[in-house]
This record gives structure tokens, sequence and C-alpha cells, in this order.
């Protein structure tokens, strides 16, 4: 009985370790965009231009991290992660003034963006 009592404990405590929740700072923002390539424009024209911007958008003031991801029907999500929602704001007026990114935002379908911003109360990695 005691060997399934500490098996038990150590498979808990496995459990729970690797599970790291981690609570995010007050008002740390999470910024989702969801988004389709316009007529003509392939996901993997869409996808490199996503990623060059990479380079340019961490290096905002605020910026925690970024993730983008595709869907089978050829559906894109941008989630990215900023110390707060006024830093988050304040970036994506800072991006229309760069050349660079707003070639690379017009292979997206205007019609198709829904952008919204979430006060992050917790994370788990």
């Amino acid at each position: 009985m005691s060997r399934f009592i500490t098996g038990l404990f150590l498979v808990f405590n496995l459990c729970t370790q690797a599970q790291k929740v981690q609570p995010m700072a007050a008002n740390n923002c999470m910024e989702v965009v969801t988004f389709k390539p316009k007529e003509g424009v392939s996901n993997e024209q869409l996808m490199e231009a996503m990623r060059s911007t990479n380079a340019i958008v961490k290096n905002f003031d605020g910026f925690l991290s970024r993730s983008i991801a595709i869907d089978q029907q050829g559906g894109f999500i941008d989630v990215v992660y900023w110390e707060s929602l006024s830093q988050a704001l304040r970036a994506a007026q800072q991006v229309q003034e760069i050349p660079e990114v707003m070639e690379h935002f017009a292979l997206i379908d205007p019609k198709s963006i829904k952008m919204s911003h979430f006060e992050v109360f917790t994370r788990q990695e």
C-alpha cells in the first residue's frame, strides 16, 4: 500500500510540474488577429511575409512573444503578447508607419481581418 501511495505521489508531482501555470503581471495583453490572404496570394506567400515581420515586431516596446498559425482552410491567426494594452495599441499605430510591414500586410484580405485584445490573467507553458 505504501508503494502505491508513493507511486501516486510521484505521478501527481510530475503532472503538476509539467503544467507550469504562470501568473502574468497585471494588465498583460494578448492580441489576437485572424485573417486570410487576398485572392491570388498563396498561403506560402503570406506565411513568408508574416515570418519576415517578426524581426520588426519584436522591437516594439512591450513586446513579449508572438505566434502565427494557419488552419486547414487557410485561415491565419496571429497571437502577440504585450506587457500592456496601451503598448499593443501603440504598436498597432507605429507598424502602419513601416513601409516594409505594410507591403506584407497588403497581401491580407482586409475584409477578413478581425482583431481583439484580451487581458491575460494566467498563462501555461
